[in-house]
């Protein structure tokens, strides 16, 4: 099990950055290359981006698919990262688009792909900034703090990424999962082919 990794996310967004693919980000672009659409078209704004050779080092398990032989990851998966997309409503109700507990239904996507496939706005992106707190809902690696026992179907097949907190997010951000309250959870399969996303209401 990997060591959990409390984090806040800055009011502002840093101006400089290091080389892309290097740093997560959590915001909101609507605008990225690449467009991801649900099923029924509905098109995702890109709502998270997570390098996996940072991700390898915070959740390690993610790095030994088959543990148990000791195999590690491919190195073509060393120039990828996890990108997250949500459906998000500036002037409607979209609250039941992302809390589906039957995965196919969610209008949420979890994405893994080259690092550079999705090119987007930096400029609407935070990185978070870790902290010792133990209290907090927002955090990398460890076990998921739920709001609801009641879970989406088949997380057996998945290995718990992270969770935020719309509480911790900037202003700009407040209403990326609708109300301030609710609390997003990324998870990522374990052979690495996809994830899962959702987000749970209080």
């Amino acid at each position: 099990m990997s060591t959990r990794r409390s984090f806040t996310l800055p009011e502002t967004s840093p101006t400089q950055r290091t080389a892309v693919g290097e740093r997560i980000l959590i915001g909101r672009d609507a605008g990225y290359t690449q467009p991801v659409a649900t099923p029924d078209g509905i098109l995702l704004a890109l709502i998270a981006y997570i390098p996996l050779p940072e991700l390898f080092k915070l959740v390690p398990e993610l790095a030994l698919p088959v543990p148990e032989l000791a195999l590690p990851v491919p190195a073509e998966h060393h120039d990828k990262a996890v990108y997250v997309f949500s459906y998000y409503d500036e002037h409607d109700y979209f609250l039941g688009n992302i809390t589906e507990l039957q995965p196919a239904q969610l209008d949420t996507c979890v994405e893994i792909a080259h690092k550079n496939l999705h090119d987007f706005d930096h400029q609407k992106f935070f990185t978070p900034e870790f902290n010792a707190d133990p209290d907090a809902m927002s955090f990398i690696g460890g076990s998921p703090v739920y709001l609801q026992h009641t879970l989406p179907d088949g997380l057996d097949d998945y290995v718990f990424v992270g969770q935020i907190s719309g509480a911790d997010l900037p202003s700009s951000l407040d209403d990326l999962f609708y109300l301030t309250e609710n609390v997003g959870y990324i998870f990522v399969k374990k052979d690495l082919t996809g994830g899962l996303f959702f987000v749970q209401a209080t």
